[in-house]
């Protein structure tokens, strides 16, 4: 997406974060202000894309805008990965459950029904 040199005056809108199939942006020869909005793509695209607005600061320009912490880099988490964690253990313990009960009731069955020849075997040998 190609907005260079259009006069445009303010901040970027943050709607523009919910683009996410831009792989280009040039927004360079603007008078755009403020921080560059953070999320999905936006951290992605070089200085290149921002050149000629001189009021802009933040990642991924090397002006901190006022406030920032000392690295000037802005943390952006979303929030789908707050849960991710959570999930992962959720889905391996269900799993780790699904197993146990399988395997004990295999084995329940193959020691009540008889001995198990091939296991005798495999364990002789």
């Amino acid at each position: 997406l190609n907005l260079s040199h259009n006069s445009f005056l303010g901040l970027i809108p943050s709607k523009f974060t919910s683009l996410t199939y831009l792989s280009f942006l040039n927004l360079s020869r603007n008078s755009f202000h403020e921080p560059i909005p953070g999320g999905n793509q936006f951290g992605t695209f070089d200085n290149a894309s921002y050149v000629g607005n001189e009021g802009l600061c933040g990642i991924p320009l090397s002006k901190k805008c006022e406030g920032d912490d000392d690295d000037g880099h802005e943390v952006f988490e979303p929030e789908f990965e707050s849960n991710g964690a959570l999930l992962d253990w959720v889905f391996a313990g269900i799993g780790y459950g699904c197993g146990l009960v399988i395997g004990i009731s295999t084995a329940y069955m193959m020691f009540t029904i008889g001995k198990p020849q091939w296991l005798l075997e495999m364990v002789e040998n």
